[in-house]
This record gives C-alpha cells, structure tokens and sequence, in this order.
C-alpha cells in the first residue's frame, strides 16, 4: 500500500489535488473516478513513503485513534448532527497528518454519494471487516448509532485488556533483562579474572562448577564458536519458517500451542471468545450465516479453529445448523462439547445470538481472570529462579576466591 499524489478535475470542471492511499496506479484512478474525480496526474509520494518505512501509523491508525474517530462520530450522530457536518468537525480536530489525510479521503467519499460502510471499506487501515460489515448491516436496518457504540466498546474493552497482558509481561521482561546483563557482566568480565587468577597458582584445579563457567565463558569469548552458534540459530530459524508457511506446518505448530500447559489455555480461550463475540456481532446485526462464517474464518490466525469454521461453511451451506456444522468437524482440542450443545440450544429457541453472546463474555472473563492468575503465579516463580541464579553465581566466583585465600596463607 502506498500513498500518491494526485491532480484531477471535478465535476463542476474544478481543478483539485491531494494525497490518497491505494495499491498501485489503476487503483488511485478507480478511487478518484468513484469520487466523480477525473484524474490528470498521478504520481507515489516519496516522502510519505520513507516516514512509512519509519512509522506504521502512515498505513494505518491506532486503535486509540480509531476508538475517539468512533466515539466523536457516534455522539454527534446522536445528537442528530448529520455524516457530512460531523465529518467536517472531526477532521479539523485531527492532529496528526496520517489520520487526517485518511478521514479526508473518507469525508470525500461520503461527499460523493457513498454509504459510510463504503466509504470505510474502500480506505483501508480504519476498520476492520467485522467492523465493515456490522455498520453495513447498521446502516440497513437504521442502527448504525447503536453498531457505533458497540465497535467502540467492543475496541475499548480489546485494548484495554492488551494492555492488561503487556503490563503483566512487562515484569517477567525486566527481571530477564537484568539476567542476561547478570550473565554477560560474570561470563565476559568476572570469570576469566578468576581463571587467570588460579592460573598464577599454577597446577591449581578450579571448583566443578566454577570450570562449567569457565567452559561457557570460553565458548562464547570465542568468535568461531559465536559465528557457529548465530548461524545454527539462524537456520533453525529459518527451517521454522519454511515448515510454518506449509499447510502441515502450521497445522501441527498450532495444535501445539494449543498443547502447552500455560499459554495452550489462553490461547484456546481467546480463540473461543473471539469467534463467538464475531458472530454474535454479525448474527445480531442482520449478517446472513456463510457471511458471518467466512469473516470468522478470516479473522482468526490459528489453523486449528480456522479449519473448523472454513469446513462449517460447506456444511451450513448443506443446509446443517451451526452446531451440527461446528461437531462435524469439531476437535477435541478445540471447543468443548458443552459449546456445541449451548449453540444448539440457542438455535432451537431462536436466542442464538444471545447465547453466543454469553459463551463469548464467559470466555472473556475465564480469559482475563487467567492473565491475572499468571502473573500473581510468575512473580514467586521469578523471584525463586533469580535466588537461585544468584546463590549459583555466587558459589561460582567466590568459592575459588576463598581457596585462593587458603593458598596464600598456607
């Protein structure tokens, strides 16, 4: 996605120019003729291309940006201040150029005579599809005030709990940090003093677990082994990568995740509330069910769940309920029977979208509450491993500084 230049002419034979976000040429074109704009010239913007490569908010907004767009946009539609004029007031408050120039673009659209939900669509980095489609379907069914406020809630409540799950990494993180400073300072300082110390005693052996320092210090003081080491890591790495872009790979690498005794869990449980609270959305405002499926499936990442809600859509299309769709194919390791059962039971009684609502805010809060968990139980578990490096470290250095002392004296 790039950002170019444009000089065109309008309708009433006026001469306008700007900047406009689009993949290439042709779609530059298509966007300004869909804006009753007849383009003259176009050429890439150079210099928004290289703050880019420097900041991501170039190609899109942030999600505290795009939550204030929202929330101001919603509260002046109810207070019956129309698109246009609205669009008007939040563009002249937008401070940076990025987000202006992205709301311009929008504002001309709905000048032109787009919907909102096209308007959005059709500039990228603003909404996502969910979000597309739920004001699509707010717009038909006279709603769009209440889609508003649930993307801007639904976005809030998102990034508050991102930043829940940063803030309990942050800790963990540091104590690492200072680890590996621990480490480097010990490993490229401290034991070979000490080795060259008992080498002037002569046929002096270091303790057992002072060598195993001294054998990991000389491993990585040599620059032979650190070349083997970074390349060994490299093409490890690299062999990941080809084996996670194959079908299987990625199959089976996030079977895996699901597997691990900590994260598998969280994992499983963001995966379940992210898919249910998206077709409770989509069901609720209207989307037909293949629809609603095939947005679910774009919008997850892992392919265990993928593969499930791809395969339900043939099934659905079929002509099989959701339930019955989702159990065909279901794995164990994936959604709890009890899931399927409540979908069933919702779809029988006509209340699916508030059952998928419900399983959706239960997962949320099972989800939450285990971040919370997790980071009361790594805090113990930190501070026993830092105790114990450090006793390790410090038997290490000091046990043959005290022999050398012995030896002095004797």
């Amino acid at each position: 996605m790039g950002t170019y230049n444009y000089s065109a002419f309008s309708k009433d034979g006026k001469r306008v120019s700007g900047l406009i976000e689009a993949a290439n040429q042709q779609e530059v074109e298509a966007k300004l003729i869909n804006l009753n704009l007849y383009p003259i010239s176009i050429t890439e913007n150079i210099t928004v291309k290289l703050k880019g490569l420097l900041n991501q908010e170039i190609t899109g907004i942030s999600e505290k940006d795009k939550i204030a767009v929202i929330s101001q946009l919603s509260t002046m539609l109810s207070a019956g201040i129309p698109v246009n004029k609205a669009f008007d007031i939040i563009v002249s408050q937008a401070e940076k150029m990025s987000i202006k120039q992205k709301l311009q673009n929008v504002h001309k659209m709905i000048q032109a005579g787009k919907s909102l939900s096209d308007a959005f669509s059709l500039e990228k980095g603003i909404l996502n599809e969910i979000e597309i489609n739920l004001l699509r379907a707010g717009e038909k069914s006279g709603n769009l005030i209440d889609v508003l406020n649930k993307i801007k809630n639904d976005s809030l409540k998102a990034k508050n709990f991102k930043g829940k799950l940063r803030g309990a990494l942050i800790y963990p993180v540091l104590i690492l940090l200072v680890i590996l400073i621990v480490l480097f300072v010990m490993i490229f300082f401290m034991i070979p003093q000490v080795k060259s110390l008992y080498e002037s005693f002569g046929s002096v052996d270091l303790p057992p677990i002072t060598q195993f320092l001294v054998w990991l210090s000389d491993i990585i003081l040599n620059p032979v082994n650190v070349v083997i080491i970074l390349l060994t890591l490299l093409v490890a790495y690299l062999l990941y990568r080809y084996y996670y872009s194959t079908q299987d790979g990625k199959l089976n690498i996030d079977k895996l995740k699901l597997k691990f005794p900590i994260t598998g869990p969280l994992i499983i449980n963001a995966n379940i509330s992210n898919i249910t609270k998206i077709m409770s959305m989509l069901l609720g405002s209207g989307v037909s069910v293949t629809t609603t499926f095939e947005i679910v499936e774009k919008s997850i990442s892992n392919k265990v769940f993928k593969d499930i809600i791809r395969s339900s859509i043939n099934e659905i299309l079929a002509g099989n309920s959701i339930a019955v769709s989702i159990a065909k194919h279901n794995q164990k390791i994936a959604f709890p029977n009890f899931i399927i059962q409540m979908i069933s039971a919702g779809e029988e009684s006509g209340n699916l979208v508030s059952v998928l609502n419900d399983i959706s805010e239960y997962y949320y809060q099972e989800l939450d509450q285990k971040v919370s968990n997790l980071t009361k139980s790594l805090e113990p578990i930190i501070l026993i491993v830092v105790g114990l490096l450090v006793a390790f470290l410090a038997v290490a250095i000091y046990l043959p500084i005290y022999q050398a002392g012995n030896i002095i004296s004797s």
